[in-house]
Formats: structure tokens, C-alpha cells, sequence
């Protein structure tokens, strides 16, 4: 996954470390999530703009979304530690688009392909021994970067995005009542 490195000064860890230990667990997860979510609110429209459009669906699937359980679970995340994932996050019209933003991220080696077809179409679970095997040239396909160039245009006030998001958190919390 993509991220950033955050270098703060030992002054800098400290003081945040210091109110962070005021509130309480809960409290402090929100916190650092809401610091990531304005450190990824810039660049989100940056990818979208940049994607190349043939149908439209995949730049509607690119977004933001902080991290579950379950997908620092898979990641090997621990547990305790907060994320945001920048990429397609969403289904289009019931389909995920995170392979297809792969390909144009990366891009695709030309080469042969092999196929193994079921006649039956996409019923593939019957088993009638009718199959066409066959193989094509795939001409591949050029990488077009739209996710890593705008990482790299929003890295530089990535420290003043996150304190931004976590003192608009605090001041929130301040004024509901939540903390003193």
C-alpha cells in the first residue's frame, strides 16, 4: 500500500504524544483518523482528474476509505494502528474496479495468452468436456499513471494537512464537550 513517511521534530512527537495520551482510546483512533482523512481529502480529487476515461467507471470507483478490521487484518496491519486506503474503493454498476486500476496504473507486458473457454458461456460448472482451447497476441498495454503522481504532488504538506484535520477533530470535540 502506499503512504507516506511523516517526520516530525522530537518536540513536535512529544507534544502530540502528550494530548494524545489525554483521550481515551477511542477518542484518540478518531483523532488519528480524522488527520488521515485530510491528508487524503487532496489528493483523491487529484487522481480522479488524472485517470484516463473510457468508461467513466473506474474514476467513479477511485476514493477514500479508512481501513477496517478486517483489511488490516489482511494487509498485516496491527490492529491497534490507523489507515487510509486511497484507490478504487468502490463497486461500479456491481463490479470492483481495483484490478482495472491496477492495469492502468502498471500496465500489461505484451505476450500470448492462453484460453481455456467452456462453450456453455459462463456457466462453468458444468462439466460437459466441450471446451476451445485457443491463444492470441495480447498487445499490452502502456502504463498510466494516475495514482503515484498525485501522491507524489500532495507529499509535501502532508505534516500540516494531518495537524490541520486533527485540530479541526479536537476543537470539534472541545466544543460538544468530549474533552476539556
Amino acid at each position: 500500500m502506499n503512504g507516506f513517511d511523516v517526520s516530525l521534530s522530537p518536540t513536535q512527537l512529544e507534544a502530540v504524544q502528550e494530548e494524545l495520551k489525554l483521550l481515551e482510546e477511542g477518542l484518540k483512533n478518531r483523532a488519528l483518523r480524522a488527520g488521515l482523512q485530510e491528508v487524503a481529502k487532496p489528493i483523491v480529487p487529484d487522481m480522479k482528474s488524472n485517470v484516463a476515461v473510457l468508461t467513466g467507471d473506474l474514476k467513479q470507483s477511485l476514493g477514500r476509505r479508512v481501513l477496517s478490521k478486517r483489511l488490516k487484518n489482511l494487509y498485516g496491519i496491527p490492529a491497534q494502528q490507523q489507515g487510509v486506503f486511497l484507490g478504487a474503493v468502490r463497486k461500479v454498476n456491481g463490479y470492483s474496479q481495483d484490478y482495472i486500476a491496477r492495469l492502468v496504473e502498471h500496465g500489461v507486458e505484451p505476450g500470448y495468452r492462453n484460453v481455456k473457454r467452456n462453450l456453455k458461456g459462463h456457466r462453468a460448472r458444468r462439466q460437459d468436456g466441450r471446451y476451445v482451447f485457443y491463444s492470441y497476441e495480447s498487445p499490452g498495454i502502456k502504463p498510466q499513471p494516475f495514482m503515484k503522481p498525485a501522491l507524489n504532488r500532495h507529499a509535501s504538506g502532508v505534516t500540516t494537512r494531518f495537524y490541520k484535520g486533527l485540530g479541526d477533530f479536537m476543537d470539534k470535540q472541545r466544543k460538544r464537550g468530549a474533552i476539556t
